[in-house]
């Protein structure tokens, strides 16, 4: 009996546990994917550094930059960068440094469309000083196509997942009631009224979902924990307000599934030929 408790608790555990899990991607995933929005570049060629502090002054005062974004990368370091990476001289000796001068900046999410960044490039390429502006638009339609298909993996999962959720929690309940299974005979057969038969089961699945969904939710708490302390911007990613609304969706779906799993259960009992219970 102990150990038919344990295994029931330990299945509505992981169940939980996968569901939270879950739920949290799904809700963080638009969160994640304008952060790596935010991450696509606007590249502005200048015709010399003498006009930097004055474009970059201007530039801040659009108010779909980042301001914090901007930075300037004059074109010798652009060369020497290139160097690194070719791990010799990228130019031959006296050849004209082939770099511009750059800005990039950075567009909050809420401007990032292809249709509103072409916009910003074109009215930053007006402006006195910059040779051309243009955007990483091989990286933003990466990352919109790559989002969708995401968003229909993670709908067939969450499909997956809520049968299995149910199919288990369902199959632990019943294994768990298999061995009360005489008790619910015996009280039968005094002539106990139906639902007060059926109230000891009932409330004995509240306990294991209230129980493990404090567990559950309990794990999840550790696991970000572990996470901000892992990553040093996973704090900007996740949404408190959709955390709790997942544990708050934990443990209702906790508590129906197990009250209507312990409902049928029962009911498969009550009212069953004497056969029944030893099969």
């Amino acid at each position: 009996m102990k150990s038919t408790s344990i295994f029931t608790y330990l299945s509505v555990i992981l169940v939980l546990c996968l569901l939270g899990i879950y739920g949290l991607i799904t809700l963080h995933a638009s969160n994640i994917a304008d952060i790596m929005k935010e991450n696509i570049n606007v590249i502005i060629e200048i015709e010399d550094q003498h006009v930097k502090n004055e474009l970059i002054e201007t530039l801040k005062q659009f108010p779909q930059v980042k301001k914090e974004s901007i930075r300037f990368i004059p074109k010798e370091k652009a060369l020497s960068i290139m160097n690194v990476k070719l791990e010799s001289d990228f130019l031959l000796e006296d050849s004209e440094n082939p770099f511009a001068d750059i800005i990039l900046l950075n567009v909050l999410y809420d401007f990032i469309e292809e249709s509103k960044m072409k916009r910003l490039c074109e009215e930053i390429e007006s402006m006195k000083g910059v040779t051309s502006a243009s955007f990483q638009s091989d990286t933003y339609t990466y990352l919109e196509s790559n989002v969708r298909r995401v968003s229909r993996l993670l709908l067939i999962v969450g499909f997956i997942i809520s049968i299995f959720a149910f199919a288990l929690i369902y199959s632990t309940i019943q294994l768990s009631l298999y061995a009360e299974r005489f008790k619910i005979r015996t009280m039968e057969l005094v002539g106990a009224p139906w639902y007060y038969i059926r109230r000891p089961f009932i409330l004995k699945a509240f306990r294991i979902a209230f129980w493990s969904s404090l567990v559950s939710i309990g794990i999840i708490v550790i696991l970000l924990l572990l996470l901000h302390l892992q990553f040093e911007h996973f704090g900007s990613v996740i949404n408190i307000f959709y955390v709790l609304v997942i544990f708050l969706l934990m443990t209702l779906v906790s508590v129906l599934i197990t009250q209507l799993a312990s409902y049928f259960v029962v009911n498969k009992y009550l009212g069953a030929e004497k056969s029944r219970f030893y099969s």
